[in-house]
Formats: structure tokens, sequence, C-alpha cells
């Protein structure tokens, strides 16, 4: 009989040491984890998978020498938290606009987002897995939460604002939540759907200004969604409220350049449309009037389309 319990207290102990082992290359999942539902925006719980994010500083400034307001934001998070002057202001990242609002609107929109610590955050913000050595941790570059490989999807980088890369690599990782919110209020633009636009918006994690993946072939920017879901209270409400451009923008390394020197090109599709050429074809006069007597956004697209 002592043979045979110690036999047994050997054996546990063996399959107690693996067990460490297992959770330590693997990690562990939490019960609550296994067959989540899928992330819908009528559930409830839409909310904890979405942590607005929280951007890292930027300024703005009036420049008597352009005579253009200029807006700063700074893109290298380490140096800011190290308080390296230096190298911080080599990461700051400036452009110009003719009003205060513009340069508001896009200092918070091409401020990158905080990324979250590794070592205070020991699990997946999505399925709430453990990390360990076999399932490393990455951050997603839309909204700064710490997630795992099963978690993440891969966006190309001109999805993002250049703030948010200041690696200049070709893809990206984002978690599921922030994909999720992309594909929601691209469906939402072109549907016309002013009061879901809206409410996907106001989780803090959409991007006004960088294009869309692909849509059957084409890259359309939000405000040719807008256009293409014929609502002009949404183009408006992206236009004048929160100053998405109809023009290209320049961004610079640290020196603002002249906002009035004209050099700006129109927004364009991955095909060569033009905002006007997308509503002139869908014959919606409502939206030419605006672009053409209100915005003045009369310039030619590629092979001669107007945009």
């Amino acid at each position: 009989r002592r043979e045979c319990h110690g036999v047994h207290l050997l054996t546990n102990n063996i399959a107690r040491g693996t067990n460490n082992v297992m959770e330590m290359l693997f990690g562990n999942v939490r019960p609550c984890s296994i067959n989540r539902t899928p992330i819908s925006f009528e559930q409830d719980s839409l909310g904890a998978h979405v942590l607005p994010r929280t951007l890292l500083p930027s300024s703005v400034i009036y420049s008597e020498a352009t005579q253009s307001w200029v807006a700063t934001v700074n893109t290298n998070q380490k140096a800011l938290d190290s308080n390296n002057v230096e190298e911080s202001s080599k990461a700051l990242r400036a452009f110009s606009v003719p009003s205060k609002k513009q340069a508001l609107c896009l200092a918070k929109a091409w401020a990158p987002p905080r990324m979250h610590p590794f070592s205070s955050n020991p699990r997946c913000f999505i399925c709430e897995a453990q990390f360990a050595v076999l399932r490393r941790p990455c951050h997603c570059r839309n909204c700064g939460v710490c997630i795992c490989s099963s978690c993440t999807m891969q966006w190309p980088s001109k999805m993002l604002p250049a703030t948010y890369n200041i690696k200049r690599e070709g893809t990206v990782n984002v978690c599921k939540a922030c994909d999720w919110l992309c594909s929601a209020f691209r469906l939402a633009l072109l549907h016309g759907d002013y009061d879901k636009s809206i409410a996907i918006y106001e989780t803090g994690n959409v991007n006004l200004t960088t294009p869309f993946a692909n849509v059957k072939g084409e890259l359309f920017y939000p405000v040719h969604c807008a256009v293409l879901g014929g609502n002009l209270n949404l183009l408006k409400w992206l236009v004048d409220e929160h100053c998405c451009p109809l023009r290209s923008i320049r961004v610079s390394g640290g020196k603002q350049k002249d906002a009035k020197s004209g050099s700006y090109t129109p927004i364009l599709t991955s095909k060569g449309r033009s905002l006007l050429n997308i509503a002139l074809t869908a014959r919606n006069i409502g939206i030419v009037r605006y672009l053409v007597v209100e915005k003045k956004n009369a310039s030619m697209g590629r092979k001669g389309s107007l945009g």
C-alpha cells in the first residue's frame, strides 16, 4: 500500500509539474472565453470588447509665418514616457490647415493611440486567454489593447493614419473588435444610416480620414462611402462637423508647410473616381450641389473625371 501511495504521489507531482509547464508555454483560457458568441452591434456586451483609445499628446497653434493653423502630434510613446526630449522632438509630425477647427479635428484624427503595457495586461483583452511563451501578446495598432494571435487581424497600413505607423510597416495588427467596428461603420455609411454611423463613431475607435480595405476591388474613403450611400446629411456630418478632407492632407516631419500653396489633390478611390463623379453617376442632385456650390469641389479626377 505504501508503494502504491508513493506511486500515486509521484504521479500527481508529475501531472502538476506538467500542467505548470504547459501553462508556462501555452497559458490558460478562462471558461468564459470559450464558445464566445460573435460580437454584434445589438449586443449589450459590445462595450466589453471596445476600449476607447487614449491618444498621445497633440497641440494646435497659429503660425504667423504661414498664416495658417498648425497641428502637431507626438508619435513616439517610448520617448515621451522616458522624458527623452530629443527623440520625442524627432518624432513630432505637423500639418497645416486654414482654420482652427480643421486643425483641432485633424489633431484628434492623427494623434496615435497609447499602447497598453504588456506588464499590466497578462491576458488578451478580447478572449481573456493568458499570455505565455507560445501565446505571445501584441498590440492593436488602432486602439492600443493587448491581444493574442487568435484575436488579431491584419490591415494594410494605409487604413491607419501615417502617424500610427512610425515603423512604416506594410501591414499592421488590429484587434477583432476594431476590425468589426471598421466594417460596421463602412456598411452604415454605404446604407446611408445616419444614426448608426454616429453611434459607431462615438465608440472612439473609428478613423474618418483613412481609407477602408478594398471593397469589391476598389478602395474607398469614408466620404466616398457617404456619397455612395446617398445621405447628404451624413456627408455634411463628415465634412462640416468633423472636417473630413475633400483633398489630400500633407504631413511633414516637424516643419509645417504652407496651407495655401494650392498643391492639394482631390481624394480619389483606387480607380480614380472622385466624390463628384460618384454623385453625378448616381444623379444625386443634392450632393452634387453641395460639392460644387458650397464646397467649391469641382477639380478633375483621373482620366478627366470630375472630382
